[in-house]
């Protein structure tokens, strides 16, 4: 097997679901994710643009997926990165688990947007023409409303994405703008997305709290944070001790 990885096991895994040999695609996913982590965490990009396009491969998407939640830099620092499919990056955007600063998810975002667009000028943005923002804005139109702008500091999104306000829809820009000017704003009022893993459902494992009480404590936290990341974006987890 360590043969046939180093050789062609993208082809292999493509040859095997055209030819629909579902045991070989299964020992091959088996044996990438039990015996071959480094290999695996090394051709991630890879793996990621392959197994998107194969239903077959569903469970080695999902193992990768995973990997990069807990390790984005796995992916996010990978020199092949501005190389992703356009569907595999919205899904990972589409993450909640997705353990990274967002400003860092916007940039590279941004910087994946250039790669994909060889004919620029400039990587510059100050330099660019009305023309260059509308294939830019055309290139990401999917990936800008998943950014969670809430977690992004106020200093962070005065330099760093308001040179690319253009690509940012009118209503959506409108909506952001509050969440950063109105000290009594709620993000959930203007549909912006939620911090990552801060989702609205919630597993209860408790004998004296039901999902409501759950919601409630998420709700009050949720004020708390929207207000603090105006500021500096934080990670927060929390837990409750009972005797």
């Amino acid at each position: 097997m360590v043969k046939i990885i180093r050789n062609n096991v993208i082809g292999l895994l493509q040859a095997a679901d055209e030819l629909e040999l579902t045991v070989l695609l299964d020992c091959i996913q088996d044996e990438l994710i039990e015996k071959h982590v480094d290999w695996v965490n090394n051709h991630l990009v890879e793996l990621l643009r392959t197994c998107a396009l194969l239903q077959s491969c569903k469970r080695l998407f999902e193992h990768c997926q995973n990997k990069v939640s807990s390790s984005p830099s796995l992916i996010f620092e990978s020199a092949d990165f501005e190389s992703v499919e356009h569907d595999v990056l919205k899904s990972l955007l589409e993450n909640e688990k997705l353990n990274v600063d967002e400003i860092k998810v916007w940039e590279k975002m941004i910087s994946w947007g250039k790669a994909q667009l060889p004919d620029l000028i400039s990587s510059d943005s100050t330099s660019w023409t009305k023309e260059d923002f509308v294939k830019l804005k055309d290139v990401v139109k999917e990936l800008v409303p998943l950014i969670r702008f809430v977690s992004i500091s106020s200093a962070d999104f005065c330099y760093k994405v308001m040179p690319y306000k253009r690509i940012i829809p009118k209503d959506l820009f409108k909506k952001i703008m509050y969440f950063y000017l109105d000290p009594n704003y709620m993000a959930e009022s203007g549909k912006l997305l939620c911090p990552r893993g801060r989702g609205s459902s919630c597993e209860v494992n408790s004998t004296l709290m039901n999902d409501q009480h759950i919601q409630w404590i998420l709700k009050q936290i949720s004020k708390g944070f929207q207000e603090s990341a105006k500021q500096k974006p934080h990670c927060r987890n929390f837990e409750i001790f009972y005797i």
